[in-house]
């Protein structure tokens, strides 16, 4: 067959298709085009044949054609409150003596999108937004509902009085078909920063810096540039920072950090010169060492310094607890080899009828703080006018001194070798509770015998202390 002859089917084919395309469009642009609506719209338009009339029906009651283009055949009804969802709108279409109909159901629209709420703080005056236009806003602020309607914005904004930090407030749309969107909530954020704190005055015989701030803030003291606290408050903003007493006239920077970050101006607290009294005598517990104790006055001596501060623990617990120096006595070549007491107890606690010695500051106050933890003031190396300051503020000190309760002369001190270097010591030590003063005497509790405030004159007592080393320690 020719080659040509075989190919003209498909020409043909080819041809037919192409034309039968253009019938089609040709009857497609002479059918009326009705766009999706919906009962939000309210509003129908489509295109028809040129030279057309139009008309629409919802049930019996014709809808009002807007705008009607006779050339185009571009049409649009009125916004019509008839248009609700599911309901069947009857389209008529006549051009020269032919008529059509169609039908088309009234769509539901989608739900309006929830509305864009901006941030507010306690600092706000309005709140700001936007939605879709021609809704209506609804705004819920502590149970009060407030709207603003929508006409050619989809901004909108409310004035109010601030709100208290952690407000929630509410806000949802409903569009002009009465559809509700899902809600938004936002919750006022605190902007505000909190008061200065409020400081109780301050002296340098108080133990203690105590205020109040903004509920749950943290608290931050500072002392020439040094932090020495960080404290978190309650529901009631109280606060209380212990201390050891504070020389008059210095100071301390205070300032608050409220839970949502913000900080409060710092607040310079001086420390208030007092005038210690002449006299200062205190009521503290007294205990003696004997009989169980034989070397026992360093924790015995303790024993009463932490009853005074409410801590009931027994000497003999003390005694068991204390550091001790295991070095075993013994003198070679004339030299004297024990065990050093600013390390640990030396000797035997118990009994005279094995070596011992004592036990100094050092460990006195370790054993202390496991008791009384960061309430501890090792004042050791102070003068004695600390040790006035801390009675007077009205708590004791513990103290070592000598068993003469004066100076005690060198030919009673001997020079030991201990594993920690060497030391000067002698048997003439004791350590007592002191509970007061005078201008011509100094009041101790005295394990020794037991007895309370007894009395000894100021300046020898200093004296034989001094020897010592200006040992004290005392709680605050």
């Amino acid at each position: 067959m020719n080659r040509k002859l075989k190919i003209l089917p498909f020409v043909i084919l080819f041809f037919v298709t192409l034309y039968g395309f253009k019938l089609t469009a040709l009857a497609d642009e002479s059918s009326p085009i009705i766009n999706p609506f919906n009962d939000k719209d309210q509003v129908i338009t489509g295109k028809a044949a040129n030279l057309t009339t139009v008309e629409a029906f919802v049930g019996n009651q014709e809808l009002k054609l807007r705008t009607y283009n006779a050339e185009t055949g571009y049409f649009e009804f009125y916004p019509s409150s008839l248009l609700k969802a599911g309901k069947q709108v009857k389209f008529i279409f006549i051009k020269d003596v032919e008529q059509q109909i169609v039908y088309q159901k009234v769509q539901a629209a989608p739900a309006p999108k929830k509305p864009i709420v901006n941030p507010i703080s306690n600092k706000s005056t309005f709140l700001t937004g936007s939605a879709e236009p021609y809704s209506t806003i609804y705004i819920t602020i502590n149970k009060k509902i407030s709207s603003i309607k929508l006409i050619n914005s989809k901004s909108f904004k409310m004035n109010f009085d601030p709100l208290k930090a952690g407000t929630k407030v509410s806000v949802y749309v409903i569009d002009k078909a009465g559809r509700k969107s899902e809600t938004v909530t936002v919750k006022v954020s605190d902007k505000i920063p909190p008061a200065d704190p409020k400081i109780t005055t301050v002296t340098d015989k108080s133990f203690s810096i105590k205020g109040t701030t903004e509920a749950r803030a943290t608290i931050f003291i500072y002392k020439e540039k040094k932090r020495l606290a960080k404290i978190k408050t309650g529901a009631s903003g109280k606060f209380t920072y212990m201390m050891p007493l504070q020389k008059g006239n210095s100071s301390f920077d205070i300032y608050a950090i409220d839970a949502a970050g913000n900080k409060s101006k710092t607040k310079k607290v001086k420390v208030k010169a007092k005038k210690r009294p002449t006299k200062k005598v205190l009521s503290a517990p007294v205990v003696k060492q004997f009989p169980e104790l034989a070397r026992g006055c360093e924790v015995t001596s303790l024993a009463m310094l932490l009853g005074d501060a409410g801590v009931k623990v027994s000497k003999m617990t003390l005694a068991s607890k204390v550091k001790k120096d295991p070095t075993k006595y013994k003198v070679k070549k004339g030299k004297k080899y024990f065990g050093n007491p600013y390390y640990g107890f030396v000797g035997n606690i118990y009994t005279f009828k094995k070596p011992g010695l004592a036990v100094y500051h050092g460990p006195i106050a370790s054993l202390a703080s496991k008791y009384l933890p960061k309430r501890i003031v090792d004042l050791t190396g102070s003068s004695f006018d600390t040790v006035k300051d801390y009675v007077a503020a009205g708590h004791p000190v513990w103290v070592i001194t000598t068993s003469w309760f004066r100076y005690v002369p060198s030919k009673y001190w001997t020079t030991w070798y201990t594993p920690h270097g060497k030391i000067r010591i002698t048997y003439k030590e004791h350590s007592v509770l002191i509970t007061g003063y005078d201008k011509k005497y100094v009041y101790f509790n005295d394990p020794m015998d037991g007895k309370k405030n007894r009395k000894k004159p100021l300046k020898q007592f200093i004296e034989g202390w001094k020897q010592f080393g200006n040992q004290a320690i005392s709680y605050y």
